[in-house]
């Protein structure tokens, strides 16, 4: 089954610019130049940022959960029950 969207969660005081570099291009490796990606900081319980992957294959997405440091993927804005520490 294919989510139109994606949001992958990340707690950004664990966030290095050089983390967060390395992160965007192991999720770019993952998805290609065809797959959208935009990032962006949001603040829930706390600060975290978002990358927003739009229309993934499930292969995909079986790649993505397994990337270090994500701390919870959603799918179509909904909690896909997904959580890494």
């Amino acid at each position: 089954m294919l989510w139109p969207e994606q949001h992958l969660k990340w707690p950004r005081d664990q966030a290095t610019q050089d983390a967060i570099d390395t992160l965007d291009r192991r999720i770019r490796d993952i998805v290609g130049p065809v797959v959208v990606v935009e990032k962006f900081m949001g603040c829930m319980d706390a600060m975290l940022i978002f990358w927003e992957v739009k229309e993934p294959s499930d292969e995909q997405l079986l790649l993505l959960e397994k990337l270090d440091g994500i701390a919870e993927i959603q799918m179509d804005g909904i909690d896909g029950s997904i959580s890494y520490d």
